[in-house]
This record gives structure tokens, C-alpha cells and sequence, in this order.
């Protein structure tokens, strides 16, 4: 079995309120590190002497920052999804009381709980 992060097929089987409440730490935090990107995408081009509104292309850094920023952008991406991940973890542990082996049922193994999937009855 594949971890969730992985596992594709998962997702189409859970009901809708548990797989909104599982992903939407991750994908908060991923796009919150996008917006903390633009930030970092401005202050790297006034380093590398890139001036505002001008196609980067043309700068004689262009190509330097444009590498530099897709390897920050999906460095903060993955990140974000991963702490998101982490929180979600943590929240199932803490506040849920799940079992340290509950936890990795879930994020290694994908043995989600039967009353998450579509179909099934909450016992």
C-alpha cells in the first residue's frame, strides 16, 4: 500500500467533509508559501539588479533568477504541503487522541477509517 500523499485513489473514495478537513491544511499553507514567494521573487530581483515592471528575459540576470525562483517556488510548495501534512498529524494526535499507530495506518499505509470512505456507515 502507498502512503496518502501518494495514493491517488484515495481521495475519490473518502466523503467530501473528511477529505475538505484533510486537505485544507495542506493547500492553506502551500498557497500562504506562494504569497510569501512574490516577497521573496521581488527582493531576489533587486539583488540580481533586475528593475520592476521590465520582462526578466531581457535582463542580463533574467535567466538566473527566473532558475533561482522556480527552485525556491516549488521548494516552498512542497514545504508548505508537507507541514501542512504534519499539522494535520499532529491534530489527529493531539486533540483526536488517535494512536501513534493509528497515525501511521493512515500516512504510510493509506488505511484510512471505514466511516471516511463514501458508502460506508458511521459505527
Amino acid at each position: 500500500m502507498r502512503s496518502i500523499f501518494f495514493n491517488s485513489k484515495i481521495w475519490y473514495q473518502l466523503r467530501p467533509n473528511y477529505y475538505v478537513g484533510f486537505v485544507a491544511l495542506p493547500v492553506g499553507i502551500m498557497l500562504a508559501a506562494l504569497v510569501f514567494f512574490s516577497f521573496v521573487a521581488e527582493e531576489l530581483a533587486e539583488v540580481l539588479g533586475i528593475p520592476p515592471g521590465v520582462p526578466v528575459i531581457e535582463q542580463p540576470n533574467g535567466i538566473l533568477w527566473l532558475v533561482i525562483s522556480l527552485i525556491v517556488g516549488v521548494t516552498l510548495m512542497i514545504t508548505g504541503c508537507w507541514i501542512g501534512y504534519l499539522l494535520n498529524a499532529l491534530i489527529l494526535r493531539f486533540v483526536f487522541g488517535w494512536s501513534w499507530m493509528q497515525l501511521r495506518e493512515l500516512f504510510l499505509f493509506s488505511q484510512v477509517p471505514p466511516h471516511w470512505r463514501k458508502g460506508e456507515s458511521k459505527q
